[in-house]
């Protein structure tokens, strides 16, 4: 027998053995009596990466224009393009006649973080008297995320626990202004109907403070409506251009007791370095990433702009569209409108059920998380919607803001000085009584705090 006529045996007689699944005495062998090498196991494809859908947006109020994809604009020749800003969504409108000029992604849903303390504050704010005396708790002390410092068994005014809430971004002070509400339940509810009253049909809150909640979901285009609302309330607009403010902490021992007092700050960065700045908040949480509300007035144009999704992590970006907007905005054409809250008709227009992003949702609880949970910390990989562009990786948290402070993603330092271009600086001891100028505050010591501490 030939060479050829072996081997050719031996695979027959191998292949034989092998297609009727016995097991051999002994390993199989070439002809040159060396062990057979077994056949290769065939690596699978890779498993293609997909990216989840998008949610749909689910609201058309201010125009089916809206919805279409990418960034809208509509610029006549002679006028740049407006700058990009790192977001998955943002919007700007001119904020005295509501024509939306710049709009992306305007109406999908995704986690507001701290800026939903602009909705806290709308629905308590006139609701709630400021004089009224609010105990804190363990439970406001023990919250998840940044805090204005509330000390259990101390009291509060209303008043102290917004500023608080607005320019420190308290969740402490959330919590307590819910429970002086009776409950955080009640409170959501009422905050998701004063949203939908206005056209705010994309928001439904679930807690006071923004701290990541199953179902709690707002929009760019929402916000703005918020961010509008805000400047023209009474109430609420005065403590939106504070930047620093005492606020009283823990009760001292022995005799001659008092109460400590420190200065609190605002962690709108805006209101700090960008001229004409009346408002109104950030937000961030690990998957909401940077949220903001902010509204600008010079001369007779005001403009309100408002992101999420954010991961620039600074203000300049911010002030660079504002820029543009304030050079350009009466030029070109408006792509939707906001609409009017004061005529606005929510039955005939009703909500529809909240979008639960899947990317989001195994991240949050259905309740503001306890003291030591995760909302607020770095997550080993970025959170957030993968739908949105991948961005180049960056360091976490993101340049200019800090995981800790869950609730303000530009808050990572601040000092008390006046504004970098107007050199003013508004400060308001808590408590006193506002003058209508908030650059130049009367205090009355007859509805101040201070006696009572």
């Amino acid at each position: 027998m030939t060479l050829r006529r072996r081997c050719a045996s031996a695979a027959l007689a191998f292949g034989l053995l092998a297609g009727a699944g016995s097991a051999a005495a002994a390993p199989a062998t070439t002809p040159t009596g060396m062990p057979a090498m077994p056949a290769a196991t065939p690596t699978p494809p890779p498993t293609p990466t997909t990216t989840p859908p998008m949610p749909q947006p689910t609201s058309t109020i201010g125009g089916a224009g809206l919805l279409r994809p990418g960034i809208l604009y509509d610029r006549p020749a002679g006028v740049p393009r407006p700058p990009e800003l790192q977001a998955g969504a943002y919007l700007v409108a001119d904020a005295d006649d509501g024509r939306v000029i710049l709009a992306k992604n305007a109406h999908l849903q995704s986690r507001p973080a701290s800026t939903l303390k602009t909705l806290t504050a709308l629905t308590l704010a006139s609701k709630l008297p400021r004089t009224q005396i609010v105990a804190a708790t363990p439970e406001d002390a023990a919250i998840d995320g940044s805090k204005v410092g509330l000390w259990p068994g101390e009291e509060y005014t209303v008043e102290q626990l917004m500023l608080g809430l607005l320019l420190t971004s308290g969740n402490d002070a959330a919590n307590a202004l819910a429970r002086a509400n009776g409950g955080m339940a009640p409170t959501a509810r009422e905050m998701t109907e004063h949203a939908h009253g206005m056209g705010a049909l994309d928001t439904f809150a679930k807690n006071t403070s923004g701290l990541d909640a199953t179902g709690q979901l707002t929009s760019v285009y929402d916000l703005a409506l918020l961010g509008r609302a805000a400047i023209e309330d009474p109430v609420v607009g005065r403590y939106l251009t504070v930047k620093t403010a005492e606020f009283p902490g823990k009760r001292t021992d022995g005799p001659g007791s008092r109460r400590e007092r420190y200065q609190i700050n605002s962690h709108n960065k805006l209101l700090w370095n960008y001229d004409g700045t009346i408002g109104v908040k950030n937000g961030y949480t690990q998957a909401a990433r940077q949220t903001y509300i902010g509204a600008v007035r010079r001369g007779d144009a005001t403009y309100a702009i408002t992101y999420l999704g954010g991961t620039a992590g600074g203000w300049r970006d911010t002030a660079a569209l504002l820029d543009w907007a304030f050079a350009y905005g009466d030029k070109v054409k408006p792509v939707g409108e906001l609409v009017d809250a004061d005529t606005f008709d929510p039955e005939q227009t009703p909500p529809v059920a909240p979008v639960e992003p899947e990317a989001t949702a195994d991240a949050s609880a259905s309740t503001a998380p306890a003291f030591g949970g995760s909302s607020c910390r770095p997550p080993s990989v970025r959170a957030g919607w993968p739908s949105w562009p991948a961005e180049p990786r960056r360091s976490w948290p993101p340049p200019r803001s800090r995981g800790a402070d869950c609730g303000d993603g530009e808050a990572s330092q601040l000092v008390a000085r006046g504004n970098s271009r107007t050199g003013s600086q508004s400060s308001v001891p808590l408590g006193s009584a506002y003058s209508t100028n908030l650059s130049t505050v009367n205090v009355s010591s007859t509805d101040s705090i201070a006696a009572r501490a």
